[in-house]
């Protein structure tokens, strides 16, 4: 992927797995999913979490710029994206293709929380 896309495609496995964990995370509401605890700055933070996850999973490529990483989260953030809009964006979303040598939104931010939504 070009290097924007490659920040998309970050920030939408965040944005899918706050969706994942809203839809069958029994109860684990954060980001943008929080409710009315629900901020600009609860979701920065919620993000930055996932970002510092990645890092420490090995799991942002090299090289990567936070500064255009942090842009593109900017304008995506605020919206919610689900697995129909994965599939519109991205021509599909099967947590299965990795193992086909595809990619998957899931199977990435699996990589980054260490778990899967339903844990």
């Amino acid at each position: 992927l070009p290097k924007k896309k490659q920040y998309e495609w970050f920030v939408d496995c965040y944005r899918m797995r706050v969706d994942d964990d809203y839809c069958w995370g029994g109860g684990n509401l954060h980001g943008l999913y929080e409710g009315d605890d629900a901020s600009a700055g609860s979701v920065v933070s919620d993000f930055l979490i996932f970002c510092k996850l990645a890092v420490a999973r090995g799991a942002v490529p090299t090289p990567w710029s936070w500064a255009e990483c942090l842009d593109v989260a900017a304008c995506l953030l605020i919206y919610a994206f689900e697995k129909s809009d994965a599939n519109e964006k991205w021509g599909g979303e099967n947590i299965f293709s990795t193992g086909m040598g595809g990619r998957s939104l899931r199977c990435t931010a699996e990589l980054i929380y260490g778990e899967t939504s339903q844990s």
